[in-house]
């Protein structure tokens, strides 16, 4: 590729506004190494590798969209301290171990976010890839605390140094401090200090022979001197000697652990390249997100098929989408219309889509856009005079349509705006037409805008050529932006002047200048325009009256669900009502045997295998009822709907109850929450009326069987749970009391799905709802036990709990 081919491809980049896409991209990037691959993406003109970069976002976005934010925190620039530990002899600092560790936790953290199935998706692929060093993570972020900090247990020697120098420490000030107290008078404040890395005593000038000693420094007043008693010197020797003994234990242990680091310095940097790949990816997906785009249909021949595109850098609530297509069934589309009316959006629009097309980019456009990869994409657009090489606009432009034409091929989209305009109208528009058949002859794919009348008629009149126009409401003078495709555009020149007031003489004057053929050909497209806005209005009354269908069937389907709901809300409270029954019949029956069994051992009675086995019996069915999240078990529980007929109870019907098994004599007429009391041999239970059927024959049986075809819907609900639960909670800028109440709730899904552990992020803020969250945990007997976030998991912003497991 020559010079100035790369310099008019690198331009036609610019003009397209590519690298602001880039720089949308680059943001969204977490690590630095992420950011510049985003800065680094080019388009390709290989339609496989196009297609894998879509796939790539692709398959990154579904896991975006279905798992929520990866956890890629903690990925600091850590290549040149790689690079630096392989040296011989390199010692890394704390801080540069330190990020190490935050590093190898990260790709700990994310070596376990793929599922255990295999799964071809590509952001998986990268993470399936990384090689975790578990022993050495675990090391550093045990021994590295701080940027400059080591923690006293980094080594046993480590350990003790630091204890003495504890010890001598106290030494010290146990002196110090009898010497405050005993020659007071003669210090110029009551305190300890240091100069020069020893303790000191600030002494007044005229009362240094009360304290002899070493004077070390003098206040800028002269009347202090920073003195240290002989009584200290020896334990401050000791002290500066253990000092130096530590500094030269932490290079030790700083020199082990680089060249354990230098031992599998090739492996991490693999790993290095793997995660900024998967940040990359990651950007491409949430900026996919961000601009609402979705995956195009590529391919190579020159067929581009948007629909509802917009202009990724215009407002969204601004833009007006656009439906743009050209190259399959024509090579060569030329737009006209009034300026400001979308013909130069049209054109960036399509240019830009294409261009991030071919580097992997989702566009903002509906499903399935056709995008075709070109092997140049060549652009001519905008306001180019140059005032430092004395060239005009039309010189400018020319320069360029110069190179365009020079590096042209048959797989190259050009898009060249006002073609021909800033000269002499006529040789401009022989001139326009010439290069468009230039290009037209070399294959390439074009995309012009013009006003001259000379090139409407070229698109008419040639094979492979079509005109379109930007539409123009002549009634308001104000354009629509829209792009009608197979319309040549009117100029509304004579329209617009009318409107604006211009005398009618004058505009009989201009129109009297016309040739007749340009007259009758201003009237043609008129004509069409005209015949176009009448058909555009009866198919949107067809779309009004087609609206106001689909509006009467939702409503009725609205009216439908609410009467389900309903339904549902009369069972559900049903459930709730029978639950809290069942709950206090099983206390009372639990009392009854309780009081049998003493009975028994008190000689008074025989043994109750019966009631034993009731017991058992009402325990299995509260256990069958908690667990049943759906609400199948109701439309057992309620024989009718809730609007039918009640039925007629007397005292002394027997009556059988579905839900606890048992059969019985009603006792008692209902209370005020419609409970009677049936009476069953010895034993008297409360039960709602309404959940009363008549006995059958083997009903008992056949109440136990239908409850145990329920059963295995629970573990249906479990399943879906599990599918649609994610393991991390964000409760950030929640009251304490709302933290609390979402996290409960978020415990019961958790447990539900069979989680082990959640990550709850909080937040720092005041620690307030850190506190309640951790409260909240260490008094739910589901969790086993939790903890705040080490360096890199999120800090004290986050805590880290584990859940017991059945």
């Amino acid at each position: 590729m020559t010079t100035a081919e790369e310099r008019m491809i690198t331009r036609s980049r610019e003009i397209l506004e590519f690298p602001q896409v880039l720089l949308s991209l680059e943001k969204l990037a977490v690590s630095r190494e992420g950011q510049e691959l985003c800065r680094s993406l080019t388009p390709t003109s290989e339609l496989g590798l196009a297609n894998l970069r879509q796939k790539e976002t692709q398959d990154t976005l579904e896991v975006l969209l279905r798992r929520g934010q990866a956890p890629l925190q903690g990925l600091h620039y850590v290549r040149p301290s790689l690079k630096r530990a392989e040296m011989p002899g390199a010692v890394l600092s704390c801080r540069e171990l330190m990020q190490l560790g935050s590093f190898l936790e990260a790709v700990s953290r994310l070596s376990t976010y793929p599922p255990e199935s295999p799964d071809e998706n590509e952001f998986y692929k990268l993470l399936r890839n990384l090689l975790p060093q578990p022993s050495l993570q675990r090391d550093l972020q045990k021994s590295i605390i701080g940027e400059d900090e080591l923690a006293d247990d980094a080594s046993p020697e480590l350990l003790r140094l630091r204890q003495a120098q504890a010890r001598s420490q106290a030494q010290i000030k146990n002196h110090l401090d009898r010497i405050l107290r005993s020659s007071g008078d003669a210090l110029q404040e009551q305190l300890i200090t240091m100069r020069q890395d020893r303790y000191v005593l600030p002494v007044k000038i005229e009362q240094r022979a009360k304290v002899p000693g070493i004077v070390h420094d003098t206040s800028q007043s002269g009347q202090t001197l920073f003195i240290e008693p002989l009584a200290v010197v020896e334990e401050n020797n000791k002290l500066r000697e253990l000092a130096i003994q530590e500094e030269r234990e932490i290079e030790r242990i700083l020199a082990v652990f680089s060249q354990r680091v230098s031992a599998v310095a090739k492996e991490i940097l693999q790993d290095v390249d793997l995660l900024a790949q998967a940040d990359f990816f990651w950007a491409k997906a949430r900026l996919a997100r961000q601009m609402k785009a979705s995956l195009p249909d590529l391919n190579d021949r020159g067929w581009i098929n948007l629909k509802q595109a917009r202009h990724p850098h215009i407002d969204p609530a601004k833009v007006v989408p656009i439906d743009f297509y050209v190259g399959e069934t024509f090579r060569t589309l030329l737009i006209t219309g009034p300026n400001t009316g979308g013909k130069t959006v049209s054109l960036k629009t399509c240019g830009l889509l294409s261009l991030m097309a071919a580097s992997g980019l989702h566009i903002p456009a509906a499903e399935h856009s056709r995008v075709s990869v070109f092997s140049k994409v060549l652009a001519d657009i905008g306001d180019e005079q140059s005032i430092e090489q004395s060239l005009s606009t039309f010189s400018s432009h020319m320069r360029n349509i110069v190179t365009i034409t020079e590096i042209v091929d048959d797989r190259s989209l050009v898009l060249t705006d006002e073609l021909g305009s800033g000269t002499d109208p006529s040789e401009g528009a022989a001139l326009a037409v010439a290069i468009l058949e230039d290009l037209r002859s070399a294959g390439a794919v074009t995309v012009a805008t013009t006003h001259y009348k000379e090139l409407k008629v070229y698109a008419l009149q040639t094979p492979d050529v079509e005109n379109a126009a930007c539409e123009f409401d002549t009634e308001t003078l104000q354009p629509t932006y829209k792009l009608l495709i197979g319309i040549p555009g009117s100029s509304n020149a004579f329209i617009i002047s009318r409107k604006l007031g211009l005398r009618e003489g004058i505009i009989k004057r201009a129109e009297h200048e016309l040739t007749s053929e340009d007259v009758q050909f201003e009237k043609v497209l008129a004509d069409v325009d005209k015949s176009r806005i009448e058909s555009e209005k009866l198919l949107q009354e067809a779309k009004a009256d087609r609206a106001a269908a689909a509006k009467a069937r939702s409503e009725a389907e609205a009216q439908e669900e609410k009467i389900r709901q309903s339904k549902q809300a009369i069972l559900e409270s049903a459930r709730e009502e029978s639950r809290s029954t069942l709950k206090r019949q099983t206390q009372e029956i639990d009392a009854l045997l309780g009081e049998l069994d003493r009975k028994i051992q008190a000689g008074e009675s025989g043994p109750s295998a019966d009631g034993e086995a009731l017991r058992q019996l009402l325990r299995g069915e509260l256990h069958a009822i908690e667990d049943e999240i759906g609400r199948e078990t109701l439309t057992k529980l309620k024989q009718k709907e809730p609007d039918d007929g009640e039925e007629n109870w007397a005292i002394g019907d027997y009556a059988y109850s579905p839900s606890l098994g048992i059969e019985g004599r009603i006792e008692t007429d209902p209370d005020n929450k419609g409970l009677v009391t049936l009476r069953s041999g010895q034993m008297q239970i409360q039960v709602p009326l309404a959940g009363l059927t008549r006995p059958q024959a083997g009903g008992k049986k056949k109440q136990k069987q239908a409850q145990a075809s329920e059963r295995p819907r629970t573990s249906a609900v479990r399943e879906n749970k599990r599918l649609h639960f994610t393991s991390e909670l964000n409760i950030i800028g929640k009251t304490t009391a709302e933290g609390t109440e979402i996290l409960a709730k978020y415990i019961d899904d958790a447990v539900l799905a069979g989680a082990e552990t959640v990550r709850i992020v909080h937040g720092k803020g005041t620690g307030a709802l850190r506190k309640a969250v951790q409260d909240y945990l260490a008094s739910d007997s589901r969790v086993a036990t939790f903890r705040q976030a080490a360096f890199g998991e999120g800090d004290a912003g986050v805590t880290i709990a584990e859940l017991k497991t059945e």
